[in-house]
């Protein structure tokens, strides 16, 4: 298997959603502000489904006795790799590149990282 950076994925991803645009009538340069508004609402919902996804892999309800206490990792990781591939989405609707989300994933971090010092005196 190739290796693949956030770039290669990108790019991936990108070409998957150019395919499923034309084949719905769109094209993303020609995106209008409306249907970038609901492309965003179904990605956002999309995504949330399948972070719900990864959650029913596990033994989660406190009002239920299981059986088993295991979880199937790969199962996890495949709708894990689902849910990173519709936050991509977001980037590809949005026109942000993979720079420009390194950067504020920099500029956040740094925000989150003063406010857990400050909060816990750490």
């Amino acid at each position: 298997m190739p290796a693949l950076d956030l770039h290669d994925m990108y790019a991936e991803q990108l070409l998957l959603q150019n395919k499923v645009l034309q084949a719905n009538g769109m094209k993303l340069e020609e995106l209008t502000h409306d249907q970038i508004c609901f492309l965003v609402k179904n990605n956002a919902l999309s995504t949330i489904d399948e972070c719900l996804e990864v959650v029913r892999e596990f033994n989660w309800k406190l009002h239920k006795k299981y059986d088993n206490e295991t979880f199937d990792k790969e199962k996890v990781l495949e709708e894990v790799v689902d849910v990173f591939k519709f936050w991509m989405n977001f980037l590809v609707y949005l026109n942000f590149s993979v720079d420009d989300f390194k950067k504020m994933f920099i500029k956040k971090s740094g925000i989150v990282e003063a406010r857990f010092k400050k909060d816990f005196n750490a």
